[in-house]
């Protein structure tokens, strides 16, 4: 799942939450710097990867729970990253979040290598989308979700309306 299809995910979450919140557009023409809180903030709140599978390579107790080698492991990182604990208010979009943990991209040797990349498209679309259009707005048509896979969280199809 790795490269065009997480990237187009996040690019279509992110456009999805900035149509729904035209005030936050309007504050991202003027102040640029919020641009990457916003693309952090949304891999944390729309996460293009919901989950991934791992077999465990040797046994393992973890919070209790005996893992065998062989057994599939699968980690949500959805939840993680509506864990309460670590984001107070997860189901809020916010700004104002140290999100350095959150695990969109995966975490330790299995992080994504193309998350910089990912990232840099992010920024770079976002900039030519708001130097371009002064508003975003919900397309006519209704939004349909991907629904053919479980892992990755986007859209089928995603109508917008951009006012110039």
């Amino acid at each position: 799942i790795a490269g065009n299809e997480t990237t187009t995910n996040l690019m279509g979450n992110l456009f999805n939450l900035l149509a729904a919140r035209p005030q936050l557009w309007q504050q991202l023409r003027d102040d640029r710097s919020l641009i990457e809180p916003v693309i952090e903030e949304t891999l944390r709140y729309e996460s293009p990867v919901q989950r991934l599978s791992r077999a465990a390579t040797t046994d393992v107790e973890v919070s209790g729970v005996r893992i065998s080698a062989g057994e599939l492991v699968t980690v949500y990182f959805a939840a993680a990253n509506r864990d309460p604990e670590e984001f107070p208010n997860p189901d809020e979009f916010r700004l104002d979040r140290d999100l350095r943990n959150h695990v969109a991209f995966g975490m330790g040797i299995h992080y994504c290598l193309g998350a910089p990349l990912a990232r840099a498209e992010a920024k770079v679309s976002l900039n030519a989308f708001l130097d371009r259009f002064s508003a975003i707005k919900p397309g006519r048509a209704a939004a349909v979700r991907q629904t053919m896979t479980p892992v990755v969280f986007g859209f089928e199809r995603l109508p917008l309306t951009l006012e110039h």
